[in-house]
């Protein structure tokens, strides 16, 4: 494996009976793992409609001007809008991108956000059509493929 590539790893074999087919897989993506570090994973049962609806419901999100993205501006649980330069990395930069922080799927209710467990909370969702139904519905197609990943 070259650390001038990123390997491309057909991760269908987590899905199958096989032990074994299981098992290539899982070296695979060991490999990857210790000797570079990132991995591109194809063939993971994300279905490509609910890829492109979430990127075009972004775009349509960042499209939008400032003081609409503020509106959900991410709090204190990393949930909402992070405006560029937010973000701070460990050499003291400011990150040169915003983004949109969501999290697993939880209710105001819900035992651990009542207890002010960090980092839980509800999604902060702006008021634009289909944004938080096309987002969830990849995040949790990403959520199962990287369970079946660990």
């Amino acid at each position: 494996m070259s650390t001038e590539s990123i390997p491309v790893i057909d991760v269908s074999g987590l899905y199958s009976d096989d032990l074994g087919a299981r098992m290539r897989v899982a070296e695979e993506i060991g490999r990857a793992c210790d000797e570079i570090g990132f991995l591109y994973a194809v063939n993971h049962h994300v279905p490509l409609e609910t890829i492109e609806t979430a990127w075009h419901k972004a775009q349509e999100f960042f499209a939008l001007p400032m003081e609409e993205k503020l509106k959900v501006e991410s709090d204190r649980n990393n949930r909402g809008y992070r405006k560029m330069g937010d973000t701070v990395h460990a050499s003291g930069l400011k990150f040169a991108r915003d983004s949109f922080d969501l999290g697993f799927p939880c209710k105001p209710d819900d035992p651990e956000v009542l207890a002010g467990i960090p980092l839980y909370a509800p999604n902060n969702w702006p008021a634009l059509p289909g944004f938080a139904e096309a987002l969830s519905t990849y995040h949790q197609g990403c959520l199962e493929v990287g369970m079946k990943m660990l």
